[in-house]
């Protein structure tokens, strides 16, 4: 399968959002979009601008999933928002209920692990990085079938 990258710098968080609403036009249900980066680099505010674009400035409702693991915003498409910081292992997903919605929707997902490849959907790697200047954002899309 061949993939499309993207690559975006940002200098603050309202174009780090706008970066996120770009990517918008190639997502379609069922993509699951992981958002990779150190802490601090954007990943929620990318997401922000994602769920901002479907849902029409619903990405003011975006907080990062820490401590809840899932967030789940409803719309067309509904978006659910994983932060995988503190799950170490795939058997956890069933265990916490969470393989209910994965692969429906948008899935975007915080600190992923390698397991998330071996879960349903397209994935979509996000890779943002802190630069001098702002941030360096990667976006490898898989070719749709």
């Amino acid at each position: 399968m061949s993939t499309k990258t993207l690559v975006i710098e940002t200098r603050d968080e309202r174009q780090t959002a706008e970066a996120g609403a770009s990517l918008v036009p190639l997502l379609r249900e069922g993509d699951v979009v992981l958002l990779h980066g150190e802490l601090g680099a954007g990943k929620t505010c990318f997401a922000r601008g994602i769920l901002a674009a479907l849902h029409h400035n619903g990405g003011s409702r975006a907080k990062s999933p820490t401590y809840t693991i899932l967030n789940i915003y409803e719309g067309k498409p509904d978006v659910y928002h994983y932060d995988f910081y503190r799950v170490e292992d795939g058997a956890d997903i069933p265990a916490l209920g969470l393989d209910d919605y994965w692969g429906k929707g948008i899935c975007l997902v915080e600190w992923p692990k390698s397991f998330c490849y071996s879960l349903p959907g397209r994935k979509i790697d996000v890779n943002i990085a802190l630069t001098g200047a702002g941030r360096r954002i990667e976006v490898t899309v898989p070719d749709v079938d």
